[in-house]
């Protein structure tokens, strides 16, 4: 039972983050405003906080590795991309959480 909620929680937040870089309007140098990088760290914060334990020691430190990137803020295209790869790459564990 626990596992499904943290489990459903962690897909939800993952929505989130999509909702938040799919509804920001990157300046012209593809970077999104501070107020939209800002709830993006927080909801990453806790997608870190999710995985903490949850991913083998190796999983988790490249998953630690792909979080980093999504919250950076090196253009909106890298951070869609690493939102991506989170999903497909750590898609076994994530839906296994507990």
């Amino acid at each position: 039972m626990r596992r499904g909620k943290k489990a459903r929680r962690t897909v939800r937040v993952l929505r989130k983050i999509d909702k938040i870089l799919s509804d920001a309007t990157p300046s012209p140098t593809n970077v999104i405003s501070y107020k939209d990088h800002g709830l993006l760290v927080c909801e990453v914060h806790v997608l870190r906080r999710l995985a903490h334990g949850a991913l083998p020691s190796d999983i988790e430190k490249d998953f630690i590795e792909d979080a980093d990137e999504l919250a950076n803020l090196r253009g909106i295209n890298v951070q869609m991309k690493a939102l991506d790869r989170i999903r497909w790459a750590y898609a076994e564990w994530l839906s296994k959480m507990g």
